[in-house]
């Protein structure tokens, strides 16, 4: 839209070229090293001054109307917002995860929901339940680290604006207490929708996707039972992650499940054309995933499980169906209704690909940023909270 942006970011080889890359603090690295690194490291990621004096002298260069955040919790750290704020720049913060919530970001424990940390002021929840990667130390840094930032109340009172990518993701955050007037909402959006893909590219058989990382909150387990109980359905599964030998040896009798590994962009688009629909059986609180939306774009619609942001964004029966997330028999039946209704998962797709357009535009997407910058411009930065 022709608005200069200028980036700031810990510096890393994998980086892109850009003329402010000298202003780019040390990428931290918080695994391995001996304990007294691994504390001055946790240190830093809660209060990085560094980072901020890095920040200091790209401000001292160039003063932007407006800073847009994102995931900044232990590289950077929220000590930039204290520059920014020092000099009077607006701030907007966008949301991907729940980590102002839930210390181990993805609120869920033990296979299922958590929101025991959502509010509370000291969230001791993540240290007693080794919620982080089953790491007692981990856990109970990430605790100590929340517990700070809630008592200092270091977000509140540095971001003017966050925004959220769903409805669910902003509720759950007026819940833990962050100001309902500076919450928004502005969709996610893929940078452009292809042409969908047609219906002759469909695979002759019933042909189910699963596109994402390999971890317990996905939810591939369940699907792999569901499949056992469909085997005229083929669940194809696209990705990687911490628990793929487990669901390869969990699927090693289940010949209708085939694993691909990690894919290209390319070769995705490929799977979405050939499947008669794609599953997020997510067992977490899905925020806004953007492969529902590559989905939809495809004109493929979509079974997901029926909580969290995804609520928002299937309509049930017309972009796809939306199923318990711990019920294998409701998705064994879905498995089974779809393979004997073609038509209908067309229909459908169709649907999928006019919300796609309707609802999750790129150019809506930017209109939203915008107008949400030029809000904070006009107002001004609040002052120091």
């Amino acid at each position: 839209r022709g608005h200069e942006v200028i980036p700031f970011a810990t510096a890393d080889p994998r980086n892109e070229d850009t003329p402010y890359s000298r202003f780019f603090p040390p990428n931290r690295d918080y695994d391995g090293g001996g304990v007294v690194s691994r504390v001055r490291r946790g240190l830093a990621a809660i209060d990085d001054k560094e980072a901020q004096a890095y920040l200091s002298r790209l401000l001292d260069e160039v003063l932007p109307d407006v800073a847009h955040l994102h995931n900044i919790y232990h590289q950077l750290s929220p000590s930039i917002l204290r520059e920014l704020k020092r000099r009077a720049i607006p701030v907007v913060m966008t949301l991907h995860d729940y980590k102002l919530a839930c210390p181990s970001y993805r609120m869920f424990r033990n296979g299922r929901p958590c929101d025991d940390c959502v509010g509370a002021r000291v969230p001791l929840g993540c240290g007693v339940h080794t919620c982080q990667r089953d790491s007692r130390a981990e856990s109970w840094w990430l605790a100590i680290e929340s517990t700070v930032h809630r008592m200092k109340h270091s977000y509140e009172r540095g971001v003017d604006r966050f925004v959220s990518p769903s409805y669910f993701l902003r509720d759950v955050m007026e819940r833990h207490g962050l100001p309902a007037q500076r919450l928004s909402v502005i969709a996610n959006a893929p940078r452009r929708l292809d042409a969908p893909a047609a219906a002759s590219e469909r695979s002759d058989t019933p042909t189910v996707l699963f596109a994402g990382r390999l971890s317990f909150e996905k939810g591939m387990e369940l699907l792999i039972e569901a499949a056992r109980e469909v085997p005229g359905v083929t669940v194809r599964v696209a990705g990687d992650g911490p628990i793929a030998a487990q669901l390869h040896e969990q699927a090693r009798d289940v010949p209708n499940v085939e694993f691909l590994g990690m894919l290209d962009s390319k070769d995705l688009a490929h799977e979405r054309a050939r499947a008669w629909a794609v599953a997020l059986p997510s067992q977490w609180y899905e925020n806004a995933p953007l492969s529902l939306l590559e989905a939809y774009a495809s004109g493929r619609p979509v079974l997901a499980a029926n909580h969290g942001g995804l609520v928002e964004m299937v309509d049930h029966d017309r972009t796809g169906w939306l199923l318990p997330p711990f019920e294998v028999g409701s998705w064994a039946k879905a498995l089974q209704t779809l393979s004997r209704q073609p038509d209908l998962l067309a229909t459908m797709g169709e649907q999928a690909r006019a919300r796609a357009e309707a609802d999750f535009g790129f150019a809506g997407f930017v209109d939203a940023y915008v107008s949400t910058y030029e809000e904070l411009t006009s107002l001004g930065a609040s002052a120091p909270r």
